[in-house]
């Protein structure tokens, strides 16, 4: 409700996946893991459903703006981290120890 957010300013709304990636480190650290999940989810499926990683994404539609960054370094990082942890859950490809 802020009078100062704006969804297509870029410092002022965006979703940032290195910010949700810090929230989700940040809740599993505190033990609110079904927040963290939930977190994880919506995160990675923003990511899924446009094509390619983009810097940030549209809090409203959960499109990446005009100005967003295509292919962005971190996001990428940060998006395979994040599909690893899920993994992790299952051990369904690596059948490693979960995390």
């Amino acid at each position: 409700n802020s009078t100062s957010y704006s969804a297509s300013t870029m410092w002022r709304g965006p979703v940032w996946i290195n910010i949700n990636y810090i929230f989700i480190e940040a809740l599993q650290r505190v033990g609110r893991m079904a927040l963290a999940e939930e977190l994880r989810s919506h995160t990675l499926d923003l990511i899924a459903r446009n094509e390619g990683i983009y810097e940030f994404y549209d809090p409203e539609r959960g499109t990446p703006p005009k100005r967003a960054e295509p292919m962005f370094g971190w996001s990428a990082a940060l998006f395979i981290d994040l599909c690893l942890q899920l993994e992790a859950k299952t051990n369904s490809i690596t059948k490693r120890k979960g995390m």
